[in-house]
């Protein structure tokens, strides 16, 4: 069997385990939460979905070849990120989900602060999750084009649908059973790999002495950008949807911690596979472009090795892509048609709006994703657009007095300036986050100190609500 053809046995099952699932989901408690029933072993490898994509596979490589070790920062500051989640606001999503029903980030800051906030929410939202899945196909082009000689657009094309597809027909429950495949794949292949490229270039000392000494450096490109991306990442992910929907649908908050912890644990050394690839593609093949790192090194080690290496990033972009998808239609589906266009909505028509717009927001954002050139550039700026609503829901968990005005301020404020300074190249050098959370911060401290001087409702609330559920969440 040729690596085309077992890549094509690879693809057909997935979605067979899609089209299996599909008979599930006869509501959007089925569809968006996996109707509360998720456990560890189904929790694990949803997880990828947030910390492991394409991007993270053929960007980390493509970036080592640039400039080495220190690619990995993007994906170690998202095992951050889950450390700082489970430490601080973990309960919180899960005292909303099994008391309130909530299935979305925004509807957890409606509760939390008002309506305003919520749809600073899905602004913040929108713009992030469309950056980060107009990614995916274009990843996974780069890849399959080559191998069944697809120029990369068409390719592009096709997986965009291939991923849409997926997304109807699986769901949340869909999707963490094919992230079972997935993950398992993409873990074994690109350790594999990553042996064999190392040991092409002559082994891990011959291979760092042949290099820049600069790629040896965990540091790179400086150590502010280090920091940035860091702090970004990391505080963004107080607000993420992935690991609050993992909340919401799991059975029990030991379910939830625990596949948590050990999904982000395995980012760890997974993150060093590709960025091994791409330092040995510089070693070996130094005239090639950068994005091609981690194919062209897989194919000179052999077809089988390339074959392999397809597989494991294809893995990784089908855990990533449909996961994507599903964030906007479950915020677009609870927060804008069922929140404000049709609160009476039933259960089933949610269901429907969620797959029709799955149809209409993949096809926008495929279109878009055609035309950008840093794929890890794009991913740090998309999280880093986040970043200042995550701190806000952290500080309002600990400081009664947050008002519902600070918190709205702050998000608006910094969310669009971390948004315009990403589109507009990161200005001086200086990362979004930096801007948004300097200017998010001091509206945030301000308003609140200049509100009033009592605990806000919402905070009210929620401590109501915690000490109602006790431990039984």
């Amino acid at each position: 069997m040729t690596p085309a053809m077992l890549m094509i046995a690879y693809l057909v099952s997935t979605f067979l385990i899609g089209l299996y699932l599909t008979k599930s989901n006869k509501g959007v408690q089925e569809f968006l939460v996996a109707k509360r029933e998720l456990g560890i072993v189904l929790i694990i490898p949803l997880l990828f979905a947030e910390n492991i994509g394409g991007a993270s596979t053929v960007g980390v490589a493509a970036e080592a070849y640039k400039m080495g070790i220190s690619s990995v920062w993007v994906n170690w500051s998202m095992v951050v990120g889950t450390f700082v989640f489970l430490a601080f606001v973990l309960r919180f999503y899960r005292v909303l989900g099994s008391k309130l029903g909530i299935m979305s980030v925004p509807e957890a800051f409606k509760f939390m602060f008002d309506n305003k906030t919520r749809m600073v929410m899905v602004f913040i939202y929108t713009v992030m999750y469309s950056i980060l899945y107009a990614l995916q196909p274009l990843a996974a082009a780069a890849i399959l084009g080559p191998m069944f000689q697809v120029d990369t657009v068409t390719m592009a094309w096709i997986l965009s649908l291939v991923f849409i597809v997926l997304t109807v027909t699986g769901g949340l429950k869909g999707l963490a059973w094919m992230n079972v495949v997935h993950s398992s794949i993409m873990y074994t292949g690109l350790a594999v790999v990553a042996w064999l490229a190392v040991s092409f270039a002559g082994g891990m000392p011959q291979m760092e002495a042949k290099l820049p000494a600069a790629f040896s450096s965990y540091l790179q490109p400086d150590f502010w950008t280090i920091v940035g991306t860091v702090v970004g990442v990391a505080v963004s992910y107080f607000a993420s949807p992935t690991l609050a929907g993992i909340c919401f649908g799991a059975k029990s908050k030991k379910a939830a911690y625990w596949g948590i912890l050990f999904g982000a644990l395995l980012v760890v050394p997974f993150s060093l596979f590709p960025a091994w690839i791409g330092m040995a593609a510089k070693v070996q093949l130094p005239q090639i472009a950068s994005s091609k790192a981690l194919f062209s090194v897989s194919v000179a080690l052999g077809p089988w090795a390339g074959g392999i290496a397809s597989m494991a990033v294809i893995g990784a972009i089908f855990s990533t892509a449909p996961a994507l998808l599903l964030v906007v239609a479950t915020t677009m589906t609870r927060d804008l048609y069922k929140g404000i266009y049709k609160p009476d909505a039933s259960e089933i028509e949610q269901l429907r709006f969620s797959q029709g717009i799955i149809i209409v927001i993949g096809l926008i954002c495929t279109y878009f994703g055609l035309n950008v050139t840093s794929i890890m550039g794009q991913v740090a700026g998309a999280f880093q657009v986040r970043a200042i609503a995550g701190l806000v829901l952290a500080v309002a968990l600990f400081w009664p007095r947050v008002n519902n005005t600070a918190a709205f301020w702050s998000m608006f404020v910094g969310g669009v300036l971390a948004a315009g300074w990403h589109f507009a190249g990161n200005p001086l050098g200086i990362a979004p986050v930096w801007p948004s959370l300097s200017v998010g911060i001091v509206l945030l401290v301000g308003l609140t100190l200049a509100g009033p001087n009592a605990p806000s409702p919402g905070y009210e609330k929620y401590q109501a609500l915690s000490r109602e559920a006790g431990d039984d969440i």
